[in-house]
């Protein structure tokens, strides 16, 4: 094969990144037609407590009522509009990783011990890498320059519901220590 010139590179670079593109934006309008439906609010409340183990079940009920709504054809479906996940979608890990080593101010990472037990719901090939993960969360706070990471026992995901006193004194002990005055 012929070796390709930058300026044909670059065109293929560009023809790719229009498809993926395209492919994004598919994926949105599909995303907006497919809210899902559930039944009544107990269904949804059960469902928010199973993507939340560890969160009190009243703590879990409130925040499920909130993010109810009727929906038209009857039941409820959830306010949050889904295509925001698909920002995930929009930064490859090495855009995600640049912007953290751009962050210059104070940085305090709190998370729980317990994090990965949400992940593993949507990814369970992760069973068994809590070393992997502590390591990889280690390693994504490195890239903030001078950050402080914290990692509060017992605490899931949702760490600021799981351990709200432990949570609310680490931002204070943060705080404090940010500005001494």
């Amino acid at each position: 094969a012929l070796p390709i010139s930058p300026r044909q590179q670059a065109r293929r670079d560009i023809e790719q990144f229009a498809l993926l593109q395209a492919a994004q934006v598919q994926a949105l309008q599909h995303i907006g037609r497919s809210r899902k439906i559930m039944t009544d609010a107990q269904f949804a409340v059960a469902r928010y407590q199973a993507s939340n183990p560890r969160l009190d079940g009243a703590i879990a009920a409130r925040l499920a009522m909130q993010g109810i709504a009727p929906a038209a054809a009857g039941g409820v479906s959830w306010r949050w509009d889904p295509r925001a996940q698909m920002v995930w979608s929009t930064f490859s890990h090495e855009d995600s990783e640049a912007l953290l080593r751009q962050i210059t101010c104070a940085t305090c990472v709190i998370t729980g011990s317990e994090g990965l037990d949400y992940w593993l719901l949507m990814h369970p090939e992760l069973a068994g890498q809590q070393r992997l993960y502590e390591q990889e969360l280690a390693r994504r706070v490195a890239l903030i320059a001078g950050a402080k990471s914290i990692v509060l026992k017992g605490a899931g995901h949702m760490v600021h519901y799981d351990a709200p006193d432990a949570f609310s004194q680490a931002v204070l002990d943060f705080l404090s220590a940010s500005n001494p005055h």
